[in-house]
């Protein structure tokens, strides 16, 4: 058997060339050949796909006529450190994991293999999602916490939602902090609230970003989707799911209607559900457009609770203070996206615990400079 999550690179031995490819060309990577019991065979690459559709006749060619079975694996109980060993041999991008009995267990990539180099050089899909569940990551361990959850609001397709799972995996095994993820929508789509010109209608409308939850649902691993309108499934999140602290969450609801729900959780939530400082991103505040959609949805919050929580910086401005993170080694601070922001929870009774790790004195140092 394989991976329900890899189903979509497996191909079988049999199948026509053809539609193998077709299967590649929608999802990219590289395309893992099974036979009829599902054990692994090889692999097809792009250099290989490459070769193939110059050289082959696919009217006379199935599957098992151009399959790598020389192709590089590792197994189950491989560790990282033999993967980043073969790909700093070899000029490949995906790595098979075999099972003794022949099962596809994982697919090992080069950016998770390198993970924390590439994220220093800010090569990851979605970086303000790593760079969010790093820092909050960094702010629950110094505090003592054994584990956090991260929250998208708006899955819509889910990738973003399977790069938070991602980021959290990997983050999670650097940190040695648990990172439980989960993801809201209605899976339906946008949803229709009364005409509200804060809700931005000429640009946003009932339906749009309907969720594939069959094809999703396939691709998570410890990742829970909540499903249902927001206002309706938050008020028993807590206490159904019992999630650790919240200290990362993601806001790509688009709409003002359907921020609020979320800033009242914030509001109104006890304070041990959250971690003191949270690491938010809203993804539809717009330059031009801050008297709109999600940035008013802010401003209100801010005014409603001024002194006891804060949510900022407002509108696009790029003010956050990326020193504070430390323990990130990531100096690439013009590709930081300026939707990222932090709830500052004053009343929060870990806000004020002292977690600092950069150095508390500074040595001389090149003393010959000043004489």
């Amino acid at each position: 058997m394989y991976a329900k999550k890899l189903s979509d690179f497996i191909v079988h031995e049999d199948d026509d060339i053809r539609d193998a490819y077709w299967r590649f060309s929608a999802r990219g990577g590289v395309s893992i050949v099974c036979n009829d019991d599902d054990k692994f065979i090889g692999v097809i690459g792009q250099t290989d796909w490459n070769k193939i559709l110059h050289a082959t006749n696919p009217d006379k060619v199935v599957v098992r006529d151009v399959v790598n079975k020389k192709c590089t694996t590792i197994g189950v109980e491989d560790t990282y450190s033999k993967a980043r060993d073969i790909y700093a041999d070899k000029a490949i991008e995906y790595i098979p994991v075999i099972s003794e009995e022949g099962d596809v267990i994982d697919l090992f990539t080069r950016q998770r293999a390198f993970y924390k180099k590439y994220f220093e050089e800010g090569k990851l899909p979605k970086m303000n999602y790593a760079i969010m569940l790093y820092a909050g990551a960094i702010q629950a361990k110094n505090l003592g916490y054994k584990a956090i959850s991260a929250i998208e609001f708006g899955v819509a397709g889910g990738n973003g939602l399977l790069a938070m799972q991602f980021h959290a995996r990997e983050i999670s095994r650097l940190m040695g902090i648990e990172i439980q993820v989960y993801g809201f929508d209605t899976g339906s789509g946008l949803p229709t609230y009364d005409v509200n010109y804060l809700d931005m209608p000429f640009h946003w409308k009932q339906g749009l970003f309907e969720m594939d939850f069959s094809d999703l649902e396939k691709k998570l691993e410890t990742t829970k989707l909540v499903i249902g309108k927001i206002e309706d499934t938050l008020p028993s999140f807590f206490d159904i799911y019992n999630p650790a602290p919240v200290g990362v969450i993601a806001v790509d609801v688009d709409l003002y209607t359907a921020t609020l729900p979320i800033l009242s959780m914030m509001e109104n939530g006890k304070t041990e559900c959250f971690t003191p400082r949270i690491y938010m991103y809203f993804d539809d505040i717009f330059s031009g457009y801050e008297c709109l959609g999600e940035n008013v949805a802010i401003k209100e919050f801010n005014e409603r609770n001024k002194g006891r929580m804060n949510i900022c910086p407002e509108g696009k401005n790029s003010g956050l203070s990326w020193e504070l993170f430390h323990g990130i080694n990531y100096h690439k601070q013009g590709q930081y996206d300026n939707n990222i922001k932090i709830c500052h929870m004053f009343h929060h009774p870990d806000y004020n615990k002292f977690i600092r790790t950069a150095p508390s004195n500074y040595p001389i140092r090149n003393y010959s400079r000043f004489v």
